[in-house]
């Protein structure tokens, strides 16, 4: 919402957008809709258009969606909703073109990027207008001051030097010092330990759940993808077909922390809001983390709430 007033704000959005309705933004949809969309885009707009054919087409879906199922959308930006479906914030996230969409739980939001023309703009005005000059005036009592002496006469009056004496054993000259910054030296032995400490974990730490290879396979492997197993993605290669396996490319953090929850009874109070669920063909099913459906890649998880926990989790005896 910082970025879509701010936004609004240097007029860089449509009118569709500043001045939404149900009809202008599904027109702003319309407008804004490329078939070079992004991979993640494609599965926002298939979850908010609710197109559950892989064949069917997005602008035609588009076209087509009741017009009175953009009023959340609206009200979310005229402030009358303060906790909107995620699918909708994805979708206004989409619409004014969010650098951090989709939304990922790793990282910061909130910070307002500075203009780059006001930063020039202030150094202008730091800078001093006039050159500054080399040489200055000079005053009326420095033109009184009496000559220097120049080297030339300095030598012609120098006395003369006495002789001088050369030791038979002289004391030897001790080498100049060289100081090394012994701040610098420590951070780097300490940079140096924490990239071992990083290596032997990487190599030594192994999940323990559903034999998931080691984090060091994951990242290390070029052109990786994985595959959902029932409850856990397994690493395979991209190349080549696996008959009607969903093969999607490797997601690091998907591949070591999505799991099914395969005993939901072992779900405790404590795990409402981190736990996600989704209702599907009559089953609720259970996972580990937020996204969309490891099969049904259009329809996304919700977090869990005390209501299902009760209903479906540990109902009232």
């Amino acid at each position: 919402m910082q970025d879509y007033e701010k936004k609004k704000a240097a007029n860089q959005l449509s009118l569709y957008l500043s001045q939404p309705t149900p009809a202008s933004l599904r027109k702003a949809c319309m407008t804004n809709y490329d078939d070079k969309c992004s991979r993640k885009d494609t599965i926002v707009l298939r979850t908010f258009f609710d197109i559950k054919d892989a064949q069917d087409s997005i602008e035609h879906a588009i076209k087509n969606y009741e017009v009175t199922k953009f009023k959340p959308l609206q009200n979310f930006l005229n402030g009358k909703i303060a906790e909107p479906s995620s699918v909708t914030v994805e979708l206004l996230a989409w619409l004014i073109n969010f650098e951090g969409r989709p939304f990922d739980s790793r990282k910061t939001y909130g910070e307002i990027r500075v203009n780059e023309d006001s930063d020039a703009a202030e150094r202008e005005q730091t800078e001093p207008s006039e050159p500054i000059s080399d040489t200055e005036p000079i005053s009326s009592e420095q033109e009184n001051i009496p000559e220097v002496p120049t080297n030339e006469t300095i030598e012609k009056v120098e006395p003369p030097k006495p002789e001088q004496t050369i030791p038979e054993n002289p004391a030897p000259i001790p080498a100049p010092s060289r100081k090394r910054p012994l701040p610098k030296i420590i951070l780097g032995i300490f940079a140096l330990a924490l990239v071992s400490i990083a290596g032997y974990w990487l190599v030594k730490k192994r999940p323990s759940k559903n034999n998931v290879p080691a984090i060091q396979t994951v990242f290390t492997r070029i052109g990786a993808c994985m595959y959902w197993n029932g409850d856990h993605y397994e690493q395979i290669a991209c190349v080549p077909a696996h008959g009607d396996t969903l093969v999607v490319a490797l997601d690091s953090a998907r591949f070591l922390h999505f799991r099914k929850i395969m005993l939901p009874d072992t779900i405790t109070a404590k795990d409402i809001g981190k736990i996600w669920y989704l209702k599907l063909n009559g089953n609720i099913e259970f996972y580990t983390a937020e996204g969309f459906h490891p099969i049904e890649t259009t329809r996304m998880l919700k977090p869990l709430t005390a209501y299902i926990f009760k209903k479906y989790i540990h109902p009232a005896n």
